[in-house]
């Protein structure tokens, strides 16, 4: 029973010296993380002053870019040169499955 009785203490004793030291770590790092989170992650910066001395119609004229008129008339050209393109190639090949005349026109 003597035996039984030392194992249970020992037991015990083992127990309380893991929780202590354990809690022991555990106050050691919560501590690290209060000082780090008592410090700023970013840098403060100053603040930007008001824009109300700002002319916000100069303001839009810079940030917005007037885009001049699209001139399509070299697309126009384009596609009318194509179009021509493709009337003649129907024309050549209409012309080539017709047979020539021999110089008797018809006789």
């Amino acid at each position: 029973m003597g035996t039984l009785l030392k194992v249970g203490l020992a037991l015990c004793v083992g127990l309380a010296l893991v929780g202590g030291v354990h809690r022991l770590w555990l106050s050691g790092m919560a501590d690290r993380v209060d000082v780090q989170s008592r410090q700023p992650a970013i840098p403060q910066t100053p603040s930007i002053p008001a824009m109300s001395t700002a002319d916000a119609e100069k303001l839009r004229n810079s940030l917005v870019q007037k885009i001049p008129a699209i001139d399509t008339a070299s697309g126009q050209r384009a596609g009318i040169i194509g179009l021509s393109q493709r009337i003649d190639t129907q024309n050549r090949n209409a012309l080539s499955h017709v047979p020539l005349p021999n110089g008797s026109f018809g006789h």
